[in-house]
């Protein structure tokens, strides 16, 4: 097993059944590993894609822009993610993949993703899988953005990443990385940074989480989850008994 491809397994053997077979074609596939500074694009709005980015360390999001400049961020990624991995089929990019803070990621050409499944058929039933998890996610974010308040908001994003987190093993001590400044949390929630700002320290004061060191820790999860009105069962993680 490659060290590169750890996090990815962990996530697909959490939603799906990873066999050794299809261990053994990813662990095939070349894998360009590249450093990215914060900020830095992936790919960007309106490019063409021709391989895809498994994340390896750090924090990734989508982003697009208004005409007038202002940015929406639509999703985070963790490692064992490969955030554009619809660009296999979709090639033209409709929005930003960025660097949220400084990454590890492993680049792999789509004539090899597609080398892979031809190896192990059943690998792309998972990828797909994947993917539609994926739109699964993105569904729930514009349900939650768009009909309930900012503390509901910011709570539903930090359980997601509590289960995300614990579905590739990296949830220490009840806490997750959690790196964002205030204008990207602003900007995941379409809010001001002063609100979600105050946002943030009310869930803190209600002694729901604590914030420190660019890591969050869940103090009452069961308060958490009512405040966000939060249902894990879009994500599909089959040990999902953990989460109780």
């Amino acid at each position: 097993m490659k060290k590169e491809t750890t996090c990815l397994f962990r996530k697909l053997q959490a939603i799906g059944d990873l066999t050794e077979d299809m261990k053994a074609a990813i662990d095939a596939v070349p894998m360009q590993l590249v450093s990215l500074e914060k900020g830095q694009h992936v790919i960007s709005d309106g490019e063409t894609a021709s391989q895809s980015c498994l994340l390896l360390e750090g924090l990734m999001h989508r982003s697009k822009h208004t005409p007038h400049g202002e940015r929406q961020i639509l999703s985070l990624h963790i490692p064992g993610d490969i955030p554009d991995l619809h660009g296999f089929h979709l090639r033209k990019m409709d929005h930003n993949l960025v660097a949220t803070v400084p990454c590890e990621a492993a680049l792999i050409a789509h004539v090899d993703i597609k080398q892979a499944i031809e190896r192990s058929p059943d690998l792309n039933d998972l990828f797909w899988r994947e993917t539609l998890l994926d739109a699964a996610t993105f569904r729930a974010w514009v349900t939650m953005m768009g009909q309930t308040h900012a503390i509901s908001r910011i709570s539903h994003i930090l359980c997601e990443l509590y289960v995300r987190w614990d579905m590739i093993g990296g949830i220490d001590n009840n806490s997750f990385p959690f790196p964002l400044s205030q204008q990207e949390l602003a900007d995941v929630m379409g809010t001001s940074m002063v609100h979600a700002s105050h946002t943030m320290q009310n869930l803190q004061q209600r002694g729901l989480i604590h914030q420190e060191a660019g890591r969050v820790f869940i103090l009452d999860w069961p308060a958490l989850r009512n405040v966000a009105q939060f249902e894990p069962a879009y994500l599909h993680y089959l040990d999902e008994s953990r989460l109780h």
